[in-house]
């Protein structure tokens, strides 16, 4: 059985979740948020121009945004030990995925600002959930 705050943990980055992640579910909306990205990097000294995008590059942020939304809200709605270990280790990959993007293949540098996010969420549920790990089967 979860504690109370092992619950609020995982709870926490799900809310975290759904928020930016319904910041793409919406093409109009996504697009907003990508400016706002761009401009950020632009102040960095990066690029500020947002890409052009086709149909097909807005149903995979789309897709990506709506899967988010509906981890989240599982999240939220049954905060369990092993949403929340598979959610940890998630964020592991996406943290290499975006260093991966940013420091091999040029992707924004304000990508960045989602690596503290991502491991921070990664690292705090599994030290939230770690105390459990001998009683849980995973």
């Amino acid at each position: 059985m979860m504690s109370s705050a092992e619950s609020r943990v995982v709870r926490g980055w799900a809310a975290l979740d759904l928020v930016v992640c319904a910041l793409f579910v919406l093409p109009p909306v996504a697009a907003g948020f990508l400016k706002i990205l761009l401009a950020i990097n632009g102040r960095l000294g990066g690029t500020a121009t947002v890409p052009t995008f086709e149909p097909l590059h807005w149903l995979f942020v789309c897709l990506a945004g709506a899967l988010g939304v509906a981890w989240a809200v599982a999240r939220l709605l049954t905060p369990l030990r092993i949403l929340g270990r598979v959610d940890a280790f998630a964020r592991l990959w996406v943290t290499a995925l975006i260093l991966y993007l940013v420091f091999v293949a040029g992707a924004p540098p304000v990508l960045l600002a989602f690596v503290a996010t991502e491991l921070g969420g990664a690292l705090h549920q599994l030290w939230a959930l770690r105390s459990s790990a001998r009683e849980a089967r995973w």
